[in-house]
């Protein structure tokens, strides 16, 4: 049994023309689709139109259409994870849409739903050579709603339904939508952590969310991937050569276990192409030599820490300029009169919550506040 699982698709910028014309998959990737049992893609833009009105959060709203779902579904994948930081982008109304259009397309999901029990059911596959669960979480952000949306990280559910569906079947696998954007190492907090989630049953966990793709490391005679990358999202800029790089990850299953784990790296929404292809030998080299040296940073506990103090240090400023309130007691007596503007706003505050509540922005934040400038 083969299972290939995929990263971040939207049809931002140059993506909604690429699908309509078919052209956003390449042919050598769907060949490689087929070949295998099931395939998993991150959906990471609702279904909605015009008439959906938008949720208020930090951060752009991304959606899509049903044509979308049509082409992932021809292309060869089977299953959308829904657990991310955008599913909730268009409201209520965008999820139910969105989980519609998957129905009707026979499409699978997992990670998101319109009430608690849809978006914490798991997903099963069964096949002669064992059964499979597939767990789907995300950081809390702006999808996270208290009666729909996208299924939360938090370690006590994922204990319980670890516990549930391991009784049911062969192999689990967690998805997680996390880490620090542009980031291409995971926090010591996700270390520790997703180290955590194998240790109570998991068999392999995979994340996505970064924009770039990461490392990975064996862990106790299973397999933690950090990071697979964008899968098809061009972003109109092309900033940095990381955002157009990343792999899919092959689960080889043979008498109910997983026994290889392969990354399929590629290229997409680089320049003038505004698609996903795999990589060339010589892309392949320098892509491999990329994802060794990360692996060698994950694998020494001081590297990754250094690490992680140099992005705080790189992102200090924006932090502190956020949480920057008035500080002087009579400045803070005359915006308690209203005789000076109040430094939350309501763009202010939604991005504070967002800097509290997800579990990526509250690493830096805390690291930042303990003085990584005096470190």
């Amino acid at each position: 049994m083969k299972i290939i699982i995929s990263g971040d698709f939207t049809t931002e910028g140059r993506g909604k023309c690429a699908v309509s014309n078919g052209a956003a998959i390449s042919g050598e990737i769907v060949s490689l689709l087929n070949t295998s049992d099931y395939n998993v893609v991150n959906l990471e833009a609702p279904v909605a139109n015009d008439s959906h009105k938008t949720i208020q959060k930090s951060g752009p709203h991304l959606r899509t259409d049903a044509q979308t779902i049509k082409y992932l579904k021809d292309c060869g994948f089977h299953a959308v994870t829904l657990a991310n930081n955008h599913f909730c982008d268009y409201g209520k109304e965008g999820v139910a849409e969105t989980i519609e259009t998957l129905d009707s397309c026979g499409m699978d999901f997992v990670g998101g739903g319109r009430n608690k029990k849809e978006l914490r059911k798991p997903l099963f596959i069964e096949n002669p050579d064992g059964v499979v669960a597939i767990l789907n979480y995300c950081e809390h952000e702006f999808s996270v709603q208290d009666e729909y949306g996208s299924n939360p990280l938090d370690s006590i559910r994922v204990f319980y339904d670890i516990r549930e569906v391991r009784s049911k079947a062969d192999i689990v696998i967690v998805i997680v939508h996390g880490g620090s954007e542009e980031y291409q190492l995971p926090t010591p907090r996700m270390q520790n952590f997703y180290r955590y989630i194998i240790d109570i049953g998991a068999d392999l966990v995979v994340n996505h969310h970064q924009h770039c793709y990461s490392g990975y490391e064996p862990y106790r005679n299973q397999w933690i991937y950090y990071g697979i990358g964008n899968f098809f999202f061009d972003d109109g800029v092309q900033t940095a050569r990381y955002w157009n790089e990343g792999y899919m990850l092959g689960v080889h299953i043979e008498e109910k276990k997983i026994v290889d784990c392969h990354p399929y790296p590629y290229i997409q929404c680089l320049g003038s192409e505004v698609q996903v292809r795999l990589m060339q030998e010589e892309e392949r080299q320098q892509f491999q030599k990329k994802w060794g040296e990360l692996n060698t940073i994950i694998a020494d506990e001081k590297q990754l820490e250094d690490s992680f103090r140099k992005l705080c240090k790189l992102k200090s400023k924006n932090y502190y300029s956020l949480f920057s309130p008035y500080y002087n007691r009579y400045l803070r007596y005359l915006c308690k009169r209203g005789l000076l503007p109040s430094f939350i706003s309501r763009a202010k505050r939604l991005s504070l919550l967002n800097y509290i509540e997800c579990e990526a922005h509250r690493d830096i934040t805390i690291e930042v506040l303990r003085g990584v400038d005096n470190k």
